[in-house]
Formats: C-alpha cells, sequence, structure tokens
C-alpha cells in the first residue's frame, strides 16, 4: 500500500462521486475504481458503498478516510521536517488563503518575504475555505490564512487583524449615512439597505452565512438577484451596477476599491471578522515557520497602519 492510494480514497470520499474524483485525479474512472477493488480486496471490506455514485463511505470507510489523513499528514511532516535538516541554502512555505485574500497576500510574498528571504521557496494555494481545510488536513500545506477557527482542539489560530465587513452598492445609490472620525467611509444603519438587489455568497460559505445573519438581524430578507463564489465577482457585478453585497475591509482598503461602488461601514453592530494564520495543532512548528510568521505579523500590521492614514 502506498500514499497514492491513500490520496485516492480521501478524494473520493472528498468528491462523493467518482467520476469527479478520477478528473481531480487526473486519471480514468476505470483505473480509479480498479485500484479501489484492489485495496478492498487487500482489506477484505468495503470502503465505498456500491451505488450509482460510488463515493458513499461505509463504516469501515469512514475509518479507514481517518487513518489515511494522520498518515499522510504524518508523511508531510517528515517530509518538512527532513527538508529543512538537508537544505543547505533553500527552505519551503506551503500555504494558502481564499481568492479574494490572494491580491495582497501577492504582494507580501513577493515584494517583501521573499526580498528579505531570498533562500525561501513559497507555495501559495489560491483556493475555497474548504479545500485549503482538506489541504491543511493532508498536510499538503502548513498554514492558511482565514477566519479564525473556534476549533481550538485540531487547530491553532495565530491573530493577524480584525476587519470590517463593508456594504458595497453601485455608484449611482445614494444611502442615508453619516461621517465618523477615524472611518474611511461613512457609516449607514443596514436597515436603509432592504429595498436594494443582493448578489451575495451561498450559504455553505462563511460569509454568504453572514451576511444573511446581517440582513436579518436588520429586519429584512435580500431581494438575491444573483449568487456567486467569489467576492470579486460580487465586487464585479456592484461596479456593474447590477447589485449590492458585502465586501471584506482589506480587499477595498488594500487596492481592491472602486470609482464605480460607494461602500459603507454597517451599524448598529459594525460587523467584523478575525483573520488568522491557522495550522494543525499537531504540526510542530519548524525555526522557518516561525520566521515566516512573524514577517507576515509584522506585514499585516504594517499594510493595515498605512490604510488608515
Amino acid at each position: 500500500m502506498n500514499s497514492l492510494v491513500l490520496k485516492y480514497i480521501l478524494t473520493i470520499a472528498e468528491e462523493k462521486n467518482m467520476t469527479r474524483a478520477a478528473e481531480r485525479l487526473y486519471i480514468s474512472q476505470p483505473s480509479l475504481s480498479q485500484s479501489v477493488k484492489n485495496l478492498e480486496k487487500e482489506l477484505g471490506v468495503d470502503l465505498f458503498e456500491r451505488s450509482q455514485r460510488g463515493g458513499v463511505l461505509t463504516p469501515a470507510g469512514e475509518h479507514y478516510v481517518e487513518w489515511a489523513k494522520q498518515i499522510l499528514f504524518a508523511e508531510a511532516m517528515m517530509k518538512r521536517k527532513i527538508q529543512d535538516i538537508s537544505a543547505k541554502n533553500v527552505r519551503q512555505i506551503k500555504f494558502g488563503t481564499t481568492p479574494q485574500r490572494t491580491s495582497y497576500i501577492l504582494d507580501f510574498v513577493v515584494n517583501q518575504f521573499q526580498k528579505e528571504y531570498a533562500n525561501y521557496k513559497i507555495f501559495l494555494e489560491d483556493r475555497p475555505s474548504t479545500e485549503l481545510y482538506e489541504l491543511l488536513d493532508r498536510g499538503s500545506l502548513d498554514f492558511i490564512i482565514d477566519n479564525t477557527n473556534n476549533d481550538t482542539l485540531n487547530f491553532r489560530s495565530i491573530p493577524l487583524i480584525r476587519e470590517n465587513l463593508l456594504l458595497a452598492v453601485p455608484g449611482t445609490v445614494r444611502l442615508p449615512a453619516e461621517t465618523k472620525s477615524g472611518y474611511c467611509y461613512p457609516v449607514v444603519d443596514l436597515a436603509y439597505a432592504k429595498d436594494q438587489s443582493f448578489c451575495l455568497m451561498p450559504e455553505d460559505t462563511s460569509l454568504g452565512r453572514y451576511s444573511l445573519t446581517l440582513c436579518k438581524k436588520a429586519g429584512f430578507v435580500p431581494d438575491m438577484r444573483l449568487q456567486c463564489r467569489r467576492q470579486a465577482t460580487a465586487h464585479l457585478m456592484v461596479q456593474k451596477g447590477f447589485a449590492a453585497t458585502f465586501v471584506n475591509e482589506l480587499m477595498v482598503l488594500l487596492g481592491g476599491a472602486s470609482p464605480d461602488v460607494n461602500y459603507y461601514y454597517i451599524t448598529p453592530d459594525f460587523p467584523s471578522i478575525e483573520v488568522s494564520l491557522i495550522y494543525r495543532s499537531d504540526h510542530t512548528p519548524l525555526e522557518t515557520d516561525r520566521q515566516f510568521v512573524e514577517q507576515i505579523k509584522a506585514f499585516f500590521s504594517e499594510k493595515i497602519a498605512h490604510a488608515f492614514k
């Protein structure tokens, strides 16, 4: 049994579909099915229920998947430590973040970190949160940058910044708002946006759920005319005058502001999200990791200070 077979099983379990798993793994479905059958024959149990979709785990399969995650993670950590010991000049950092944060994270990676630490090789994954956590579980990533995780048993979160959530409306829309000292944009009661059409992210995303909660607290159900999975796409819909949406403050302050959009801080709660550097609790950071953590914490502090000048 090798690690490739373990990755096959995990991918099928994640996709819950043999065809999609084969596409993701870049192998043929017959080859993937045969690998599963060979493993099941070796183990003497069925790992997946025999159904049309072919990706539903049996109880034995669920236990196997948990074991496979631990094995792959341990293998990844072993390779990291060996590389860190043996590499004379090159160090590796593998981290991921969501698409809406990529633009300003790249600024950190390209313009700051690698200039100061030329002997580091950076691997950046640009994916939705669910996929980032899958890679973190496997040990394919050392860190992810995402909203702080409340699961303190399995993960450690190093707070980086706390950012407000902004209401973004087309430039032709003016809401009754007031200016406040120390704030980059006017402040508005979200209830005044009840008549706007919205473009929101789906409920299986943290921002999508949070957006609906905010509207409910403001006393209305949003008229959702559009739905998309990327915050940048929703922001584009606002620029085109199609709908309103909610955006992270950093995306706007660090280069994403548009002259065709009016941005507002939201009362009465001034909703905010804590962003953290997250890693598995059983991941023992190397010296390489510690230097990266300190540099990225300093980067966020400097960027926020500059944005509010």
